[in-house]
């Protein structure tokens, strides 16, 4: 093949290695930032980026310019390309708070125990001190149980999410995480965040970078709720475009 695309640049070296004289493309997956160092790290492309001559292909000019203000070597200037992605337009779940929230949960061992902990012990009081709403706990994709959320699931107002993200998102009218990229797909179909605190120092992305519009309060959400749809709607819409299809046949040709 001439061009090979990888996913978070997944398997990139045994590709380069199949095709050397081959263009090789990353596809975003998840939220980049300038603090994510498999893509840039002391304002520049990672190694791994400049060694394979890798092109980047992201959903939004959101994600675009941050990398672009982020990189002093201009390598992204002329690597890195605006595709979208497929999306679906102007869907609204909900018009008002239901007392139902959906939370991503992020218990990773991309955190140390103590990180976890923290996280955890916020959540926890969290619940507690709203115990009209219903939480609905979705468990990260990279979740190894080394944080027991049985204590949780033991309150009467938490369950289980869904298994389709969909049924979340027609079940719950609010989402409540640390930094998930759920936060995007929420946004997508007004459906409003309410950011845990704890981890913000290292995990700040939402603020420092991408900009979230709303106010971190929960009673300012429900008594906003329609106005939050549209503002929310527009933010994502910077990050997360249509998918252009002749832009994309125009790269790999």
């Amino acid at each position: 093949f001439n061009n090979y695309i990888v996913l978070s640049q997944s398997m990139l070296e045994f590709f380069v290695g199949v095709n050397p004289q081959a263009s090789f493309f990353d596809l975003q997956h998840g939220i980049l930032h300038a603090k994510k160092k498999d893509y840039i790290k002391d304002n520049k492309p990672s190694n791994r980026i400049l060694d394979n001559n890798l092109q980047i292909l992201v959903s939004g000019y959101g994600y675009y310019n941050i990398l672009l203000e982020a990189d002093k070597s201009g390598y992204f200037k002329n690597n890195m390309h605006v595709i979208g992605t497929l999306r679906v337009n102007d869907v609204r779940f909900h018009k008002s708070s239901n007392d139902n929230i959906l939370v991503t949960l992020q218990f990773t061992e991309d955190h140390s125990i103590s990180e976890n902990k923290e996280l955890f012990q916020e959540l926890y009081h969290f619940i507690d001190d709203y115990p009209r709403f219903n939480f609905y706990l979705r468990n990260h994709p990279r979740f190894n149980n080394d944080v027991d959320i049985e204590p949780l699931l033991e309150k009467k107002n938490v369950n289980e999410a869904p298994d389709q993200l969909i049924d979340c998102f027609k079940l719950c009218s609010i989402h409540l995480t640390a930094y998930s990229s759920t936060v995007f797909e929420c946004a997508l179909v007004g459906i409003p965040t309410i950011f845990l605190s704890s981890l913000q120092n290292k995990f700040d992305m939402y603020n420092r970078e991408f900009i979230y519009p709303l106010e971190n309060n929960l009673t300012y959400i429900e008594t906003n709720y329609s106005d939050c749809i549209k503002v929310l709607q527009e933010w994502a819409s910077d990050f997360y475009i249509d998918f252009d299809e002749r832009k994309f046949l125009s790269i790999i040709k």
